[in-house]
């Protein structure tokens, strides 16, 4: 993933963000009417871009147990 700073990566992502946002409230309150192909976007889009630019933003404040988690794909 390209090196974005925040405010870059909030608008190049905003529309997935809100769509996870609005998902894990669902989740919160309604378990069972999310579907799988929603349930599925919202954690791919959580391993594949906001954990790694959590990763980048924190550096070496990355907390010790996820860093010895296996890479992400």
């Amino acid at each position: 993933m390209p090196e974005l700073n925040a405010k870059e990566f909030i608008r190049k992502f905003r529309k997935e963000l809100k769509d996870v946002e609005s998902n894990r409230i669902e989740g919160q309150y309604s378990p069972f009417e999310i579907d799988e192909d929603t349930a599925k976007d919202c954690i791919d889009f959580v391993s594949n871009y906001l954990i790694p630019f959590v990763k980048q933003a924190w550096k070496d404040k990355w907390c010790e147990h996820f860093k010895t988690d296996p890479p992400l794909p």
